[in-house]
């Protein structure tokens, strides 16, 4: 339904929120999109609010303020009625597949040729530009204050993945810490242009993935961002992308840990075991064996070069970076546990 969310925000210049499967339905480049990291101004002051296939789960504050309006009116349109007013009471509640009930909408506006050329200059549409301009600012000064530290910091190295990556790269999330960074850092462009196996960043589903957007995208960039837990459960399975020479890029993050220090996120402590691995293995010397470029790095000088050897070596590769166990997911550390509503 991509092509028909993006007609009809453009036909009723009405800015569009997309949760990670559907990132890149509409451009997150484009004036209307608002990403998740910065769609609070938008998302708990708004009057109206149209949901289209959307659950709003944990990660949603399951719909409650502020990261959701109490006083908007809520349109719900779903395949599934059961889905229909489950967190949030449905003012409206539409069960239809979202493309149809997309269509049937603009289709309607034109025939009653309803007229929105006035919000085009809202204070609303401002507001999202300026609150863009904002975060851009912001997560561009937290980079700058972490570009030398060692162990390297997940700023330093998502933002230097995405200045050597083509704009079409397509990206396999299967890290818990990453999965924010580069959720801050990668602007989706298209559909599936960022795949992952759920909302709670689960691991050990990223080689598979990758493996399938590679074959399915031929000749295109694959980026598989990895946890050294992720690579634990499912990292054999690299073997098979060198065995069908499937130049498929793991970018490990090694921080010898499942998850956030207590240092980082004291509010775990008591509650679960530490996270903690044998420290700083070389899984590029893991691979190699079996026809896997490898890389090490250790030092955020070394990212970028890095990475540039991995993509021309146009075989199956994996750079395995030494990252800072103590620093932990950017906004999702509490969903480690207590994630449900019923």
């Amino acid at each position: 339904a991509a092509a028909e969310l993006k007609e009809f925000a453009e036909l009723t210049s009405t800015p569009v929120y997309c949760r990670r499967a559907g990132q890149g339905a509409v451009d997150e480049a484009h004036p209307l999109a608002i990403r998740g990291a910065w769609k609070k101004p938008f998302t708990g002051e708004a009057d109206v609010v149209l949901a289209i296939g959307f659950k709003f789960w944990s990660g949603e504050k399951f719909g409650e303020p502020p990261t959701w309006s109490d006083k908007a009116t809520y349109i719900q349109v779903d395949a599934s009625a059961q889905r229909v007013g489950w967190h949030v009471p449905a003012t409206v509640g539409i069960v239809g597949d979202p493309k149809l009930v997309l269509r049937q909408m603009i289709d309607k506006i034109k025939e009653m040729k309803l007229d929105f050329s006035a919000k085009r200059q809202s204070p609303w549409l401002r507001q999202v530009a300026e609150v863009r301009e904002n975060y851009e600012q912001l997560i561009g000064e937290r980079a700058k204050k972490n570009r030398d530290a060692v162990p390297i910091h997940p700023d330093r190295l998502t933002k230097d993945l995405v200045s050597v990556v083509d704009k079409d790269a397509t990206f396999i999330i299967d890290s818990f810490t990453l999965s924010g960074y580069t959720s801050q850092w990668v602007t989706t462009h298209f559909p599936g242009q960022v795949v992952d196996a759920g909302p709670l960043a689960p691991v050990g589903h990223g080689v598979g993935m990758g493996i399938g957007v590679q074959l399915a995208r031929p000749g295109k960039q694959v980026i598989l961002v990895i946890g050294d837990g992720g690579i634990g459960i499912g990292g054999m399975d690299i073997e098979t992308a060198a065995k069908y020479k499937l130049p498929l890029i793991t970018l490990l993050w090694n921080n010898s840990s499942w998850g956030p220090s207590f240092e980082a996120m004291p509010m775990l402590k008591g509650r679960t075991e530490p996270f903690d691995m044998v420290p700083n293995i070389r899984y590029d010397k893991v691979f190699e064996p079996m026809g896997v470029h490898g890389e090490h790095v250790e030092k955020p000088e070394e990212i970028i070069p890095a990475l540039e050897r991995a993509l021309k070596s146009g075989k199956t590769a994996v750079v395995n970076v030494f990252g800072d166990k103590r620093i932990g997911h950017p906004t999702l550390g509490g969903n480690l546990l207590g994630s449900t509503q019923l």
